[in-house]
């Protein structure tokens, strides 16, 4: 499939090509491709597809078609090619039909670019009720006054493929109406519930899509807000997240903040167990910034600090030791009354797991060609990747350094585990990547994100942020993430059984079933309580065979 990409001032509009067929390209509505911006003329060129090329030609425009900085009237493009007409810049783009479809859109989303998606734009989509068409309803909504409201909600009930809607809200298992917009006659019926906001019912002809239900669920959301704010949740009054953290909202990644945050309270150590680049470091840090605000966070690396500059490196050392050795405080001094993050502490040697234990029992390290002892006051965060339970058997560390650390002991869950949050962490790293390079991303394709979703991520979500920045500056400008921009493995890497999968399930469990108990058996009640949607609480009360009435 080939298309032309317009471009001007972070503004975008996506034109198809239609084989065998001539498109007219200007800014009059006459045009097949309307382009109303700066220096683009009525009637400004004809395109037409050429095999896996497109021909551009001028049509007695004032400004003629500028390639490659030279004015001309006829132009061949070849996929990633671009042409200017006018003030608006064409690149022609070519994307698989699979990849089409949006399965999460970014510019629907709020974020601090909603000025310039807030923009209306003008022009072709790929089909009538298609995601490009639910683009332009999001960016009308977002500037629409009372009096438009009734006309962008017929347009959504279009796009929808929606006989009516009927909107209100739950009140216990009855639904108090508020509104209906169109024919409501139907036995088809699809119901979106958001967190914080009200029901919105579709009469619908059809089963939904994924970008239908999105689109919906947006809808929803910003034409059908409660009144009411819903107050946040108690963790974010605790909890203090690192602005570079990305916060998952599965029932796992909430249970964890949960527990992190009913057990920071106190000094004791904290010992963080994960995989490599589960964010365990970015974990550390917020409990730090919680527990300790303003003080100084000093991490090492164990793993990456020769055995032989470890101790000088957190104990600090004389001047004058060696030749050309210069004084230095060590981590633990320089942390004050902060917090010294120890990460990879199954790396450290043995001869240094003594002197750590001292540290931790004295409260007092010993620079490095001293011999009085300083105090100190920084609390300490471990992580490990490895099995120190396994490593104490094995002697290869210390059980009363283990039996120290592990104080508080948190695992960090692999992304293969909580698969849910991987749309979250996808936009939210194709959001902050884009502001970086300055581009623009649409959204990822259905097929993209399905490919994502199958991976099992070995490197975790240090891995997935990687291959999102890398898929967003391959996109072009305006473009959506798609199966092309990511070099993944054609097979799944296999699965690494964890020893506390099991436990993570029965605490589910557990959590639903109390969820009910505190309800009265109130679904809609009970899925607000979990942080998830009620059909996704179906969805699990079937896969565990969670039972009516068993509770």
């Amino acid at each position: 499939m080939l298309r032309l990409v317009a471009t001007f001032e972070g503004r975008v509009q996506q034109f198809p090509l239609p084989a065998g067929r001539m498109a007219t390209i200007g800014s009059s509505r006459d045009n097949d491709f309307v382009i109303a911006w700066p220096g683009v003329s009525r009637r400004h060129a004809t395109v037409v597809r050429s095999g896996d090329n497109a021909v551009i030609r001028d049509v007695g425009s004032k400004n003629r078609l500028i390639f490659r900085g030279q004015r001309r009237d006829s132009i061949e493009l070849a996929p990633g090619d671009v042409v200017q007409i006018g003030r608006a810049r064409l690149l022609l783009e070519r994307i698989s039909s699979s990849d089409a479809r949006l399965a999460m859109a970014i510019d629907m989303r709020p974020s601090s670019s909603a000025g310039t998606a807030s923009r209306s734009t003008t022009g072709s989509v790929e089909r009538q009720g298609g995601p490009e068409e639910a683009l332009r309803w999001a960016r009308e909504a977002e500037k629409s006054d009372a009096s438009r409201r009734r006309r962008l909600l017929d347009w959504a009930r279009e796009i929808a493929g929606a006989h009516g809607f009927v909107v209100g809200h739950r009140e216990g298992d009855d639904l108090a109406l508020q509104e209906i917009i169109g024919s409501v006659a139907g036995k088809h019926v699809f119901e979106v519930h958001l967190e914080g906001h009200d029901f919105f019912i579709a009469h619908l002809e059809r089963p939904l899509s994924a970008w239908q239900r999105e689109f919906l669920e947006y809808v929803a959301a910003r034409m059908f807000p409660r009144p009411a704010k819903e107050p946040p949740r108690p963790m974010d009054d605790e909890l203090s997240y690192p602005d570079e953290m990305v916060i998952g909202d599965s029932p796992a990644i909430r249970a964890l903040l949960q527990r992190i945050q009913q057990m920071i309270g106190g000094d004791l150590h904290v010992l963080l167990r994960g995989e490599r680049g589960s964010g365990k470091e970015l974990f550390a840090r917020m409990i730090h910034q919680s527990r300790r605000p303003g003080a100084p966070f000093k991490a090492v690396n164990c793993a990456a600090i020769p055995a032989d500059l470890v101790e000088a490196e957190l104990f600090g050392i004389k001047a004058g030791v060696a030749t050309g050795v210069d004084r230095r405080n060590g981590l633990f001094i320089d942390a004050g009354n902060g917090t010294v993050f120890l990460d990879e502490i199954g790396d450290l040697p043995l001869k240094l797991q003594g002197k750590i234990l001292r540290v931790l029992q004295e409260r007092e390290v010993q620079p490095l060609g001293t011999s009085v002892p300083l105090k100190v006051n920084a609390q300490v965060i471990t992580s490990t990747n490895k099995d120190l339970q396994q490593m104490v058997r094995e002697g290869t560390f210390r059980a009363d350094l283990y039996d120290r650390l592990k104080g508080l002991e948190f695992v960090i869950l692999p992304l293969r585990e909580h698969r849910e949050d991987l749309p979250h962490y996808v936009v939210a790293f194709a959001q902050r990547a884009a502001a970086a390079s300055h581009k623009r991303i649409r959204g990822v394709s259905e097929k993209a994100l399905a490919q994502l979703a199958q991976y099992d991520w070995p490197g975790n979500i240090r891995e997935l942020k990687t291959a999102v920045d890398r898929a967003v500056l391959l996109c072009p400008n305006g473009g959506a993430l798609e199966t092309r921009h990511f070099d993944l493995p054609r097979e799944p890497a296999p699965t690494v059984p964890s020893d506390h999968s099991v436990d993570l399930v029965s605490r589910e469990i557990e959590a639903i079933h109390d969820a009910l108990r505190r309800t009265s058996g109130n679904k809609a009640a009970a899925a607000r309580l979990l942080g998830i949607t009620r059909p996704g609480l179906y969805v699990k009360m079937k896969r565990y065979g969670i039972r009516r009435n068993s509770y």
